[in-house]
């Protein structure tokens, strides 16, 4: 079955927050789905899924604040068994695409952590990488920053 990336609806929900109880911990998946509650009410941020007859990815954007069209990918996930399938670049490429053509965007950033080595998967996605903070997260935990111009 094809990936369809769409806007997220009410009903993904349970399934988006499934996904992120494999990456985070407790509080932050409930931080998360505030922001994914927030964000349905109609606030400037946005989410976006990836659906092949089931939700197997997501995707938080928000605007950075004072600045001029920058956003930042806060969150994106891919299910297990559909990572390294393109999913997670398809997700990117439709965030691009997005924070480009309908929210005038002409930076996004990516800010992560030095131990989920995923600096491969957003260099392959067209980022730099352009800044580190050590100890950012947590003692020894350093913060790694992607960016992506998009004008």
């Amino acid at each position: 079955m094809s990936v369809v990336v769409r806007a997220v609806v009410a009903s993904d929900a349970e399934s988006v927050m499934a996904l992120a109880a494999g990456l985070l911990d407790p509080g932050e998946v409930t931080e998360l789905k505030a922001m994914l509650e927030a964000s349905l009410a109609g606030n400037d941020t946005f989410w976006l899924v990836a659906d092949d007859g089931a939700c197997c990815g997501a995707a938080y954007v928000e605007p950075e604040r004072m600045t001029d069209g920058t956003f930042n990918l806060q969150f994106i996930v891919v299910e297990e068994p559909r990572r390294g399938k393109g999913v997670g670049a398809r997700l990117v490429a439709a965030v691009v695409e997005e924070v480009r053509r309908n929210r005038r965007g002409r930076v996004l950033l990516v800010d992560t952590s030095a131990h989920l080595d995923v600096g491969p998967f957003y260099l392959k996605c067209g980022f730099q990488e352009v800044a580190r903070v050590p100890d950012f997260y947590a003692d020894g935990d350093t913060k790694v920053t992607f960016w992506k111009r998009l004008t």
